[in-house]
């Protein structure tokens, strides 16, 4: 090599090592843009470190927090004067730039805002490009119209890189309703080529409980954005739980501010670290006489409706599609787009029709077959006289490797006929079916295999086997959950809580005698234990005992029963002694109106009024 290509050589490798030294500054500048600033950070401006402390307790970790918080809830701070909070005010507004730009600088900035897809091309289409982060974007519509599954597939793309239409960040998951469902996140992960612990691994999810803990939870939140990169925020849904916590009009205001607060916060920590902010919103009947047409409308009033930058209202469409309205935006118009929930997460619109709503007679044809293709066994006796080319474009997009492998096996003529177009039927149908061979083909080193199909039933191995792993260690952890809540369950039925003594009347005791012999078993008991206190009148029955603090006896067994023989005369000279229980019932009613005579020595010596129960 002579010393002039040396020279060339050189020189070559030098500008491409300033190249790179170039990039690798853009690269640190636009992180840096990107970055927040710690509250650590005003330390260096003159803050003690005790009142940096108190600040992150009261949930402001970034000097963006700090700046975009009013004055009057920085003086809540317990701990913080009205000198310090001026100049953590003034040191927050040096380092954050709150004054006015030009429309050029927003615009340049608004270019830079990243879009994250929904996995749908008309969905996408219809919102530029998908989720727009750094704003809050609203979703309501009834039950069923495919509020959560956007959330769920939502919470997979976010992951992708921005290249991909992802966001490069991880994801934030607030659940109130209980509907966060891990097996769908898997089943979208596969189909975007993702390893599914991983993309579960990187949601963080939390259940609220009530409207205190669902602001509680957005504080929580913020500390983890400051230490860690995400792209998205989920609320599924933001006013499930005021619902049931503020109930009538009277606690209308208290829920509205309420709400306004958690709205405002969102928007903060969208301001704050540039994320994608998604919320749902449940729908109402709207019952009075002016509603026309379609009477539904969200709950939350203009209080959600003013803080939330994109709204879109979901509706029901023709089997499993949906339709998505633009309801309200700054920058996108008035339309429609219809997308389909699958397997696998959000997806195109099935049966696309015809600019005027109208669907072509060859569309019409395939959605047919693909709609009973389960139902085509043989060409020639099912399909009549479709023309080939029309089946042929159903093979690649609507059978699947099981549905291909009975055709093949009642219609042996196809591998003759079809023998050039079977590999690549194989194939289409493993793009289809694995991202991580759509990824794998990009790649230059990629080699294709000799047959496809044995290629698709060795990854469908893989699949089955990394999926079966995943689910025993969900198991897993649902079992030591469970163990923890059945520990916790013996751990509280050992403790013994001794039972509050009760006083009971013996009026209202069922196990008063209900005969003479019981009557006299009770008093040759009572006899044994102290001598009763005679001092009823002649021929009526008298129940001594001792008092308890409330005037009341202990119970019937502490109580002497005692019969008094009769004075008065009988008008006939063979009359016989009047029975006992007509005794206790006279005694019973003679005192009905009466109050207990209670003696000095804490004697009762009447029965209070009792209602006898078989004497």
């Amino acid at each position: 090599m002579s010393s002039r290509q040396r020279q060339q050589q050189a020189q070559q490798q030098q500008q491409e090592h300033e190249q790179e030294e170039e990039v690798q500054l853009q690269e640190e500048e636009e992180d840096t843009r990107a970055s927040v600033l710690k509250v650590e950070q005003l330390e260096q401006c003159g803050i003690a470190a005790s009142d940096v402390k108190k600040l992150k307790d009261a949930g402001f970790h970034t000097v963006e927090s700090l700046a975009f918080t009013p004055r009057k809830t920085l003086l809540t701070i317990k701990g913080i004067s009205e000198v310090k909070v001026d100049k953590i005010l003034a040191e927050a507004a040096k380092l954050v730039p709150m004054g006015f730009t030009t429309a050029t600088d927003f615009h340049i900035r608004r270019q830079e805002t990243i879009s994250i897809g929904t996995g749908s091309k008309d969905l996408d289409a219809l919102l530029g490009g998908g989720i727009e982060t750094g704003g809050i974007t609203e979703i309501f519509g009834e039950f069923r119209t495919g509020k959560t599954q956007l959330c769920h597939t939502l919470a997979v793309i976010a992951q992708l890189p921005t290249n991909m239409g992802g966001g490069e960040g991880r994801v934030m998951y607030i659940d109130t309703e209980g509907t966060f469902r891990p097996e769908r996140l898997l089943a979208t992960a596969e189909r975007f080529g993702l390893n599914g612990e991983e993309v579960l691994d990187n949601i963080a999810y939390a259940r609220a409980y009530n409207s205190d803990h669902q602001m509680a939870l957005l504080v929580q939140g913020a500390a983890m954005m400051a230490d860690t990169r995400f792209s998205l925020l989920i609320v599924d849904s933001a006013t499930s739980l005021y619902r049931t916590d503020y109930s009538g009009r009277g606690e209308l205001s208290a829920r509205q501010m309420h709400l306004a607060k958690f709205l405002r916060m969102l928007q903060r920590l969208a301001d704050e670290f540039g994320i994608a902010v998604v919320l749902t919103n449940q729908v109402v009947a709207q019952v009075d006489g002016f509603a026309m047409g379609d009477n539904k409308k969200p709950i939350g009033g203009n209080i959600i409706a003013h803080a939330s930058t994109t709204r879109l209202y979901f509706k029901k469409g023709a089997g499993e599609n949906r339709i998505c309205k633009v309801y309200d935006s700054p920058n996108l118009p008035e339309a429609e787009a219809q997308f389909s929930i699958g397997a696998d997460g959000i997806n195109d619109a099935k049966n696309h029709t015809a600019s005027n709503g109208v669907p072509s007679l060859a569309d019409s044809c395939i959605a047919k077959m693909q709609r009973n293709v389960d139902q085509i066994y043989s060409l020639n006796t099912n399909l009549g006289d479709v023309p080939a080319h029309l089946f042929l474009r159903i093979l690649p997009k609507a059978m699947t490797f099981v549905q291909l492998e009975r055709l093949i096996e009642y219609n042996p003529h196809m591998e003759d006929s079809l023998s050039a177009d079977l590999s690549g039927y194989y194939r289409l149908i493993a793009l289809r079916e694995f991202a991580s061979l759509r990824k794998a083909i990009e790649s230059s080193d990629f080699e294709e295999p000799d047959n496809w199909r044995h290629a698709y039933l060795d990854m469908k191995k893989e699949r089955d086997e990394r999926l079966l792993r995943v689910k025993q260690r969900m198991g897993e952890t649902q079992r030591a959950i469970q163990m923890k809540k059945e520990a916790k369950r013996v751990k509280s039925l050992d403790i013994v809580v001794p039972m509050r003594k009760t006083v009971t009347p013996f009026w209202g005791n069922s196990s008063l005698p209900k005969t003479n012999k019981h009557i006299a078993a009770v008093k040759r008991e009572m006899s044994k234990q102290s001598r009763p206190f005679h001092s009823a009148p002649a021929g009526k029955l008298s129940i001594v005992g001792k008092l308890s603090e409330g005037g009341f006896p202990h119970s019937f067994r502490h109580m002497h029963v005692e019969q008094h023989p009769a004075t008065v005369k009988s008008t006939s000279s063979n009359s016989k002694p009047t029975p006992l229980k007509k005794l206790a019932t006279d005694a019973a009613a003679s005192s009905a109106s009466s109050k207990p005579k209670v003696s000095r020595n804490g004697q009762f010596l009447v029965a209070p009024p009792f209602r006898p129960t078989g004497l």
